[in-house]
């Protein structure tokens, strides 16, 4: 199995930490450890690194490099320009498809938390056995869900396909994009409805049709670049045709499209941390619900999340819920049912033309 790890997201939901050249990934968000080292680390316990593919930015790739040491040079694949997660995929895909037309790859997200390392890997080697059988299907690992959560989106298992030793592999009938509080409590009521973490097992050559089949402008774009993988020209190629591709996620591009898909739910103590709330949901609290990482000095104040970059002091009278956090050169502060409008922000930041705080 190769897994594809990627790490050329922005993380605009967690700014002002989160930076367009130095963003959540490769930021030491919990124990003094980037996200990034995590995942590649969690990754070695089952598989070779001389199997574990990353794909990052250009701008990225000095801070990216020391968080995956022992990686081969080889395996990392820089992105000249963002061009979202189908684009990056794909010329990771195509990469290993050229050394290996038997391979069987899985998606990684290079943000995500997981508890249970071990039962991760677990599901990650089930899930590779299942796609040998069933070479023309694509399996999701689905998150079973803990609460209603409104900001991921959920998977809906049909009937099922197979089970296997206790573990149930269903058809997929439909992708839900992040329902509405009332939605969320009945599919978790339903037990039908799993968190989609993007966790993607293919065989490569499958998957690499279905560029043909949904996105083919994209393919054959691709498919040029690939034809100059190991030669002199490879990079320059890239850098010609790789920001010509018009940038669509893996999941709008793909999957929202593709019939006749698995999904396998699983429990390993999945956490996506796109956003602050995640942040105070994972962390350790202290007797009034406060999350502190930083000095915080307060009255009556219950239920923050308060993130200092430089241990500067920060006093809090009557604060209820609310998001606080501070960087060098920006405040953020934001009630904590609004974490994922943090993103909004970077918007009209950008639409401002305010550059140096992007």
């Amino acid at each position: 199995m190769y897994p594809i790890i990627i790490a050329g997201g922005q993380g605009t939901r967690l700014w002002p930490i989160s930076r367009r050249n130095s963003p959540k990934q490769i930021k030491p968000f919990l124990d003094g450890k980037t996200l990034l080292h995590k995942t590649y680390k969690r990754l070695l316990k089952s598989i070779p690194a001389e199997n574990i593919f990353l794909s990052t930015g250009k701008s990225l790739i000095n801070d990216a490099r020391p968080e995956v040491a022992g990686l081969p040079e080889k395996n990392i694949i820089l992105e000249p320009v963002r061009r979202d997660t189908a684009a990056a995929l794909g010329l990771a895909l195509f990469k290993i498809y050229y050394q290996d037309k038997n391979a069987t790859f899985v998606y990684v997200n290079s943000d995500n938390f997981v508890k249970d390392e071990d039962e991760y890997n677990r599901i990650l080697k089930l899930g590779g056995d299942i796609i040998k059988e069933n070479f023309d299907k694509v399996l999701l690992v689905g998150i079973k869900p803990t609460y209603p959560e409104t900001g991921y989106g959920y998977i809906e298992a049909g009937e099922l396909f197979k089970d296997c030793n206790g573990d149930n592999i269903f058809n997929v009938r439909r992708f839900v994009e992040k329902p509405s509080i009332e939605t969320a409590s009945q599919y978790l009521q339903s037990g039908k409805y799993f968190w989609n973490p993007t966790l993607i097992i293919a065989k490569a050559e499958h998957f690499i049709s279905l560029y043909q089949k949904h996105l083919p402008d994209m393919y054959g774009k691709l498919r040029e670049m690939a034809k100059y993988f190991d030669t002199a020209q490879e990079e320059e190629v890239k850098e010609k045709i790789f920001p010509t591709i018009s940038p669509i996620s893996i999941d709008y591009g793909i999957l929202e499209k593709e019939r006749g898909m698995l999904v396998l739910p699983a429990e390993f103590g999945w956490m996506d941390i796109g956003h602050w709330r995640a942040i105070w949901d994972m962390s350790a609290k202290s007797q009034e619900d406060n999350v502190e990482i930083g000095k915080h000095i307060h009255i009556d104040s219950k239920g923050n999340l308060i993130y200092s970059k430089n241990n500067k002091l920060i006093a809090t009278v009557g604060v209820e819920n609310m998001l606080i956090v501070e960087t060098d050169d920006a405040i953020m502060v934001c009630p904590k049912d609004r974490a994922q409008d943090v993103k909004k922000i970077v918007k009209k930041l950008d639409e401002q033309g305010e550059e140096n705080y992007l």
